[in-house]
């Protein structure tokens, strides 16, 4: 449907031929993947640490030699991604911003250096921007737009709630490779909701910016009221994402997160995913969803305390502090 590539087109601030619809943001990444795949002198796809699940499986399936790097908001992840893609020549660089689960967000000068540093291997930087403009830890957004061997990627149903069960993704490229994309796209997805489609012009159209700011505080909200909880338990280290809609939180080194996680959604329905579910095996953390009402978060992070508290020992007169 024209109309919803004219909206997304306007949202962004791009043309319109460089916007391909498709079934939902899955959909959009295995079509930019075999887009890559086929154009492949070197398959070999560079993937975030820790990543989202099925970014691996995925990229395999479409042929994909995955080699791994580490992200962290804290580090200089980008200097060493740029000697990684260097070494191994890669097809493609999938990047996650705002990543899950870390909430590291990759600026716009940071996406330029990358970007630079692909083409010089003739690589595409893949940009998943599912959670795009979820910044609750404050500042602008900047508007991004599109540059050669840039390509991005997302979907409205994390960010949108009212779209929070329809199926519509998007890949924003150079007219070119959308075109390239679209066929790809054609080719391997039955086809996209027309009431998907028509969902989404009049909520583009009604100031989905401020929709997101409004998200964003709300998130943050959250995670300081989740942070007051947990800071009850010495055991545990929280810290407030930068972006996105979740908390990381750190468990002793001697524990295992996943049996923690199954502990808690057994005893108390709480569910949170833990740090193996996304191909970190030597760092102990569980995942807190943040995009929930605030009763939910108060209950489950008292969730959380109860459990470490019983688990990892009570500690008496522990001070409350914000972490």
């Amino acid at each position: 449907m024209l109309d919803a590539r004219r909206a997304i087109a306007a949202f962004e601030r791009i043309g319109v031929s460089s916007v391909v619809l498709t079934a939902g943001a899955t959909a959009a990444l295995t079509s930019v993947l075999t887009m890559c795949r086929l154009r492949a002198s070197r398959p070999v796809m560079l993937c975030p640490r820790p990543h989202f699940p099925g970014y691996p499986g995925l990229a395999t399936l479409c042929g994909f030699e995955v080699v791994f790097y580490p992200i962290a908001q804290d580090s200089d992840w980008v200097r060493q991604l740029c000697g990684l893609i260097r070494k191994n020549r890669p097809t493609a660089i999938l990047i996650n911003s705002p990543h899950n689960p870390t909430g590291t967000l990759t600026g716009k000068k940071e996406l330029a250096r990358l970007t630079a540093c692909a083409q010089r291997q003739g690589a595409y930087l893949v940009l998943d921007e599912s959670f795009a403009g979820v910044h609750p830890g404050g500042g602008a957004v900047p508007r991004l737009g599109l540059w050669p061997g840039l390509i991005r990627l997302g979907g409205f149903n994390k960010r949108f709630p009212c779209m929070a069960d329809v199926r519509l993704g998007y890949v924003l490229a150079e007219r070119s490779r959308a075109v390239e994309i679209a066929i790809m796209h054609r080719t391997l997805s039955l086809g996209i909701s027309v009431a998907a489609q028509k969902a989404l012009i009049p909520l583009l159209r009604d100031h989905p910016r401020t929709r997101l700011r409004t998200l964003s505080a709300e998130i943050w909200q959250h995670a300081e009221v989740a942070g007051a909880i947990l800071s009850h338990c010495r055991h545990l280290r929280a810290t407030p994402p930068m972006a996105g809609f979740f908390m990381i939180i750190r468990l002793p080194r001697t524990s295992d997160p996943a049996d923690f996680a199954r502990r808690l959604r057994a005893r108390s329905g709480v569910w949170c995913a833990a740090s193996p579910s996304f191909g970190v095996v030597d760092d102990q953390w569980i995942r807190l969803r943040l995009a929930v009402s605030r009763s939910q978060i108060v209950r489950h992070a008292r969730a959380i305390v109860r459990l470490a508290n019983e688990r990892f020992g009570r500690v008496k007169n522990s001070q409350t502090r914000i972490l």
